[in-house]
């Protein structure tokens, strides 16, 4: 039976909640979610390394959970780490999230961390009723960007700091040659202060929700699954589902720095997905990545524009608390009628392609080219409709743009004003230190305040930079966008200024031609070994080699930085060309002179 296979299956849940971080009973079949309760040991085979104590979320590759590392030395500190555990049908020895390790094997941990990338720390197989699982770890982060302009939006400076580290973000991945594919605000979470992993199991309990479990019934005769014989009940069905909880902002462990995650669907500029972006919901996909999606012979290619584009929409959001492409009904029509009320009507190469998606016929002035793309009609509504609504908008607030009155409304957050004019006080007075936590009170995480809650309203100065800003990222022809070092230095950030990205140590760009080589020579040496052996291996980082290997590499390291010491990764790679599948007179790993047709198989 398929994880997708819906119709036949016996269990629900005991009552339906209203909460997208809550699988489906379905998800538990073969190939789909292994089976988790509270308490359970995860780990390579028999290992039992993590002991699962809280759900953190769950969506369409897996379920994620807070565990505390048993192993982790010294076995005095309480180190709490995150477990995700992908579906069986998406767990590959070739997964995205394993394969994208490969482009930063010359980049150190702290690097990474400055810039905000969260990759896993390492990685182990799960063997269970629904199949054969990866588990990816990765260190413990805070709740996302999605509820952060709703109490913090009366903290415009925060909210910079906010989205200038995310653009730096994105500026690190684009020097990498990488799009991320899936820049959004449930993508990006904030950091915690440092030892807040390492928290006693006991204070732990004090800042984070207990767990809640939500029954399981058998839909036949309604008897609930932890009641049933234990000869009825299905392995592949846990006991019990736990819903996922988020660390409140009044725990007083945030800091305001985020970090990217996700890195899944990412790819290297010169290898675009020929399917189109997948995973990223239309709202905040760019035109080209949803017209490819939906047809593969539609151009153009996805680039690192598309991630521009979806970087403005998440600065839309947090900032305004509104991607304006967003809707209840996240389909093609309604996102294009958000591209036009925000931007213009959709050109070519767009608008022949939704027209043949919609099947509407294309009208005649089109047809024969005799109207110029200035005066295009909009292709969703009629354009009475349309011009309609941009008249009333210029008669209320001197705009046609929806987005420019909506910044320019007020808008209530959850969040008393009190307490707002609280948190700002204590930051003002608060030393350097302090600065770095995220404000809080005591009782703030009131929501649904309605005509109680704080009302903010962005000034007319602020909207006509912060629009500059966007209409830049949002243009129709990516070629015509704005670069991510433009974004970096608009004077919207006001003057912050983006840090240098540093290269890489010699030994670490020899260790990734090293690990590369592996790669290329491991498929014919593979039935040396245990490849269930080989598959439960964990990812190992340079900061945990063994220090012998570490020196090795470093003196290796020394000698190619004395000779190719002023190249970069890639002009290195040219002149380092290994052919694992030959070998010539001179010794392996020789260097030699690259030809001009040479086909590199290594990506960087």
């Amino acid at each position: 039976m398929s994880c997708l296979d819906t119709e036949r299956f016996l269990y629900e849940l005991e009552y339906p909640i209203d909460d997208s971080d809550i699988e489906n009973p379905r998800r538990y079949q073969k190939g789909g979610f292994h089976p988790i309760v509270l308490g359970d040991r995860l780990g390579p085979r028999s290992n039992g390394r993590f002991r699962v104590v809280n759900k953190l979320g769950a969506g369409g590759y897996g379920t994620v959970w807070l565990c505390q590392d048993t192993h982790y030395k010294p076995s005095t500190v309480t180190k709490w780490r995150v477990v995700k555990v992908i579906a069986a049908e998406k767990s590959t020895p070739g997964c995205p999230d394993l394969k994208i390790l490969d482009h930063f094997r010359d980049v150190g941990r702290s690097t990474l961390d400055a810039f905000g990338i969260c990759l896993p720390i390492g990685h182990f197989w799960l063997t269970g009723p629904n199949g054969r699982h990866l588990a990816l770890v990765f260190p413990w982060h805070g709740c996302t960007l999605e509820s952060i302009p709703d109490y913090y939006g009366f903290h415009p400076a925060l909210i910079k700091d906010m989205a200038f580290e995310l653009v730096e973000s994105l500026r690190f991945l684009h020097s990498r040659g990488l799009c991320h594919g899936d820049f959004r605000p449930c993508n990006i979470l904030l950091r915690l202060l440092p030892g807040a992993d390492e928290m006693p199991e006991s204070k732990l309990w004090e800042v984070l929700p207990g767990p809640q479990k939500v029954r399981i019934i058998r839909v036949s005769d309604d008897q609930f699954f932890d009641e049933l014989p234990f000869a009825d009940r299905p392995a592949s069905i846990p006991e019990y589902i736990v819903a996922s909880v988020e660390l409140p902002f009044v725990s007083g462990l945030y800091t305001r720095h985020p970090v990217l995650i996700d890195l899944g669907v990412s790819f290297p500029f010169s290898q675009p997905p020929k399917e189109g972006t997948i995973g990223i919901p239309i709202s905040f996909a760019a035109p080209e990545s949803i017209f490819r999606t939906l047809d593969n012979n539609s151009q153009p290619l996805l680039g690192p524009a598309s991630d521009i584009w979806s970087l403005a929409c998440t600065l839309a959001h947090l900032r305004v608390s509104c991607n304006p492409f967003q809707s209840g009904y996240a389909d093609l029509s309604a996102v294009a009628r958000s591209w036009e009320e925000t931007l213009s009507p959709t050109p070519e190469p767009y608008r022949s392609k939704y027209r043949e998606i919609r099947n509407i016929e294309t009208p005649l002035d089109e047809v024969w080219g005799d109207k110029p793309a200035s005066q295009l009609d909009p292709v969703v509504d009629p354009k009475l409709m349309y011009e309609g609504r941009a008249q009333r908008r210029m008669q209320r607030c001197g705009t046609r743009n929806w987005l420019k009155e909506r910044m320019g409304l007020v808008r209530r957050l959850e969040i008393f004003p009190e307490m707002a004019s609280k948190m700002l006080e204590e930051e003002q007075q608060a030393d350097a230190k302090m600065k770095e936590i995220l404000p809080f009170v005591k009782d703030m995480e009131v929501v649904n305040l309605y005509e109680q809650g704080m009302q903010v309203k962005m000034e007319k100065e602020e909207i006509d930079l912060f629009w500059t800003l966007l209409e830049g990222c949002w243009r129709w022809k990516p070629e015509e966008r704005v670069s991510v070092e433009e974004v970096v230095r608009h004077p919207w950030f006001e003057g912050r200024q983006p840090r240098e990205i540093p290269k890489p140590a010699p030994w670490r760009v020899v260790v990734r031609v090293l690990w590369s080589f592996w790669g290329c020579v491991r498929p014919f040496v593979s039935g040396w070994f245990d490849r269930g052996r080989v598959g439960d291996w964990s990812l190992t980082v340079m900061g945990k080699l063994p220090p012998y290997v570490v020196t090795a590499y470093r003196r290796i390291g020394r000698f190619f930085f004395a000779l190719f010491g002023s190249l970069s990764p890639p002009s290195l790679r040219k002149k380092l060309v290994w052919r694992p599948k030959t070998f010539p007179s001179s010794p392996p790993g020789t260097p030699r002179q690259a030809p001009a047709d040479s086909t590199d198989w290594e990506t960087w």
